[in-house]
């Protein structure tokens, strides 16, 4: 269960590893309401124009991959704003609960993930990024204690990130961290 605690530093939003695991740390996955206040849509963050749709798939999930650890130093309006820039609901809602879940414990995201996207798949208004991510560097932190609570485990984790296209460009609207490892060899 720690290495799926730590897979799903990614999908801190991600209520758990797999779809029904009432028992993850991270609770139930099940969609959830829609959020009471709506979102302004951005424009894909990343400069994707005459990009072909699987290019620009790869490069808002990467853009997410990166920014979106900011969300947590921010307040509920600010987050669900910012998060909007890569995420439609059910993920958008399911990030912002995780995020909240995690500042709630007193844990903070700390280090980087390092994306080893291996599968892109585009058919028409849908997509399909898997992502074989190292976790090594990663880690969750007690913002009372200053103690770790998670060390990031040196095996990847194999992500998926399920996207479809808005008026706003592609969006992640459904990540899954299936309980299996991947390998990635460069």
């Amino acid at each position: 269960m720690l290495s799926c605690a730590v897979a799903a530093l990614l999908a801190l939003g991600l209520a758990a590893c797999s779809h029904d695991d009432p028992g993850s740390r991270y609770g139930s996955v099940s969609p959830l309401p829609p959020h009471s206040a709506s979102a302004t849509p951005t424009p894909t963050p990343t400069g994707t124009q005459g990009m072909s749709d699987k290019a620009q798939v790869k490069a808002l999930y990467l853009d997410f991959i990166v920014h979106y650890p900011k969300a947590q130093d921010m307040s509920k309006t600010e987050r669900r704003t910012y998060l909007s820039q890569w995420l439609v609901d059910p993920g958008l809602t399911r990030y912002e609960k995780g995020i909240q879940k995690q500042i709630d414990k007193h844990e903070r995201f700390e280090g980087a993930i390092e994306p080893h996207v291996f599968s892109v798949e585009v058919s028409e208004n849908r997509a399909t990024v898997e992502d074989c991510a190292g976790q090594s560097h990663t880690q969750l932190r007690n913002t009372n204690t200053g103690k770790v609570v998670v060390h990031g485990p040196d095996r990847r984790a194999w992500i998926i990130a399920r996207m479809k296209r808005t008026d706003s460009g592609w969006r992640i609207y459904y990540t899954d961290s299936p309980i299996k490892s991947c390998a990635w060899h460069s």
